[in-house]
């Protein structure tokens, strides 16, 4: 539900009263990825999502999905999905 805030582990964790560290060690035990990967993924579905299904500006919707800059949204949208945001927005539209 809160996975554009920029913490979220860290409050997840928090909210628990479980250290970080053992947080993530029992994330990656339990569902074979890291915390990181695992909402890498998800923030790039949805902003695969929103590319599709809005005319958002692609710097809103990196930023709607935790990304504070383009860079760092590209790049793991490009290792994710294959293509730039902006590239698969157009393939997808056309």
């Amino acid at each position: 539900e809160n996975f554009a805030c920029k913490d979220i582990l860290k409050q997840i964790s928090t909210e628990m009263y479980f250290s970080v560290s053992y947080l993530s060690r029992k994330f990656k035990e339990n569902m074979g990825i890291t915390f990181t990967d695992y909402l890498q993924k998800l923030r790039i579905e949805q902003s695969i999502c929103l590319l599709a299904n809005t005319n958002r500006r692609i710097i809103d919707i990196a930023g709607a999905c935790g990304y504070s800059d383009m860079k760092s949204f590209n790049t793991v949208f490009k290792k994710l999905v294959g293509t730039t945001p902006q590239k698969f927005r157009h393939d997808f539209v056309n």
